[in-house]
C-alpha cells in the first residue's frame, strides 16, 4: 500500500460504532442466502487477487472508486435494480464480474452506501449469481441512479469541501471543472435548507437503539440548483469472499453451500452463523 493510499484510509466517516455485520440499511442478511462480500482489513484496505499480475495486492478502498463515475444505461447491458447479474468483462481477459444496481429506496444517495460500507464492508445478496463463471479476480460492479450530475460546474463553484477526491486527482481538489468528481456527491444530498448547506448526515438507529449508527459530514446542493441525475458505475470492488448464512430452521444453507462447491469457483466461501 502506497503513501497516497494510506493517506486516504484516514478519510471517511467521523463516527464509527461496532455493529453486527448483518445489520444494513437494505435489510438483515437472510438465512440460507449467499452473499458476495468485499471484506476490509482493520485499517480499511482491501487485499485482493489481481488477474493481470497474478499476485495478491492491497489497496485503500478509495482505489477502487471510478472518479469520475462512468455513465451507464442499465438497460443497455440488460441489468436492473432487481437481482445480481453475471457478465463478461470487456477486454482480452476471460473473466466474469457481478453487476448490481444499488436500490435508491435504501440508499437514496451514493454516499450513504459508501459510508455504510466503510463501517461494515460490502455484502450483497447474490443467490442468482453464476458461481461457475466467477473466479479470483472477479469484481462486483456497483451502479447508482444518482451517480452523475450534468451541471457540475455549479457544485465546483460553491464547493464546501467536506471530502477530497477519492482518487487524489489534483484538478478535482483544485476545482478545475475538467470533469465530475465523486466527492461532489457528498455536497449534493438534497436541496438547501434555511440554516445553510453543510450538515452531519445521521444514519437511522438500529432497532432498539437511540443513537445514529454512523454520522458523516455532508452538504445540500446550492440554493436554486436543479440537479439532473444520471446512472453511473461508481466502483468495482474485488469479490474477496462468498458467504452463506446458516439457516438453523430450514437448512437452506446446505443447498447453497453445495451449489458453490459444485461450481468449482476458486473464490473462498464460508458458512456464517448470525
Amino acid at each position: 500500500m502506497g503513501a497516497a493510499d494510506a493517506q486516504r484510509v484516514s478519510l471517511g466517516i467521523h463516527i464509527r460504532r461496532i455493529m453486527p455485520a448483518k445489520q444494513r440499511a437494505c435489510s438483515t442478511r437472510t438465512p440460507g442466502a449467499t452473499y458476495s462480500v468485499t471484506n476490509l482489513t482493520p485499517t480499511g484496505t482491501v487485499v485482493h487477487y489481481n488477474p493481470i499480475t497474478k499476485q495478491e495486492e492491497e489497496h485503500a478502498l478509495e482505489w477502487f472508486v471510478n472518479c469520475p463515475p462512468i455513465e451507464i444505461d442499465p438497460s443497455d447491458i440488460g441489468i436492473s435494480d432487481v437481482g445480481i447479474y453475471t457478465l463478461p468483462r470487456p477486454g482480452d481477459l476471460i473473466i466474469y464480474d457481478l453487476w448490481d444496481v444499488v436500490g435508491g429506496c435504501y440508499y437514496e444517495y451514493f454516499p450513504e452506501f459508501w459510508e455504510e460500507g466503510l463501517l461494515k464492508g460490502f455484502s450483497r445478496k447474490a443467490n442468482n449469481a453464476q458461481f461457475e463463471l466467477l473466479a479470483k479476480g472477479s469484481e462486483h460492479n456497483f451502479v447508482h441512479s444518482r451517480g452523475l450530475l450534468d451541471d457540475y460546474d455549479v457544485l465546483f463553484d460553491n464547493r464546501v469541501g467536506v471530502k477530497l477526491c477519492p482518487q487524489g486527482h489534483k484538478h478535482h481538489d483544485e476545482n478545475e471543472k475538467v470533469d465530475f468528481c465523486v466527492s461532489l456527491l457528498w455536497e449534493a444530498m438534497g436541496p438547501s435548507k434555511e440554516f445553510g448547506r453543510q450538515f452531519n448526515f445521521s444514519a437511522a438507529p438500529l432497532p432498539g437503539e437511540d443513537w445514529p449508527e454512523y454520522i458523516f459530514p455532508a452538504a445540500h446542493y446550492p440554493k436554486g440548483y436543479n440537479p439532473v441525475w444520471r446512472f453511473a458505475k461508481m466502483m468495482s470492488l474485488p469479490i474477496t469472499d462468498l458467504e452463506v448464512i446458516y439457516d438453523p430452521i430450514g437448512g437452506a444453507h446446505e443447498k447453497a453451500m453445495d451449489l458453490i462447491k459444485n461450481s468449482k469457483t476458486d473464490i473462498p466461501y464460508t458458512l456464517m452463523e448470525e
